[in-house]
């Protein structure tokens, strides 16, 4: 893993990649390990240069499923969203749905 760079201005090829991550719906923390940037650094970034319609990605139900069995066994939304490149806010809203 690359140490995190904040506060350092995104190359081009660090914009290619980042387009296609969330191409592919990468997480921002997965994204940011990978990049060696932190999750707030890509958040921000697409939230400010690509537009907040990119930001969210749908659930598939192979992932809920995760999610639902990894709570079940006790795993804490924190952890559950480390695992599929999710925040803990998220992973709650997901599994608890009406």
């Amino acid at each position: 893993m690359k140490p995190a760079r904040d506060h350092y201005a995104w190359t081009e090829d660090e914009q290619a990649m980042l387009r296609a991550l969330l191409d592919d719906a990468v997480g921002y923390s997965e994204i940011g390990r990978r990049m060696g940037r932190t999750t707030i650094s890509v958040a921000n970034y697409v939230y400010r240069q690509i537009g907040p319609k990119t930001r969210r990605r749908g659930w598939t139900t192979r992932e809920l499923a995760e999610a639902r069995k990894l709570r079940d066994e006790g795993m804490t939304y924190a952890e559950i969203g480390k695992r599929l490149g999710r925040t803990h806010s998220t992973v709650y809203e997901a599994l608890n749905r009406g």
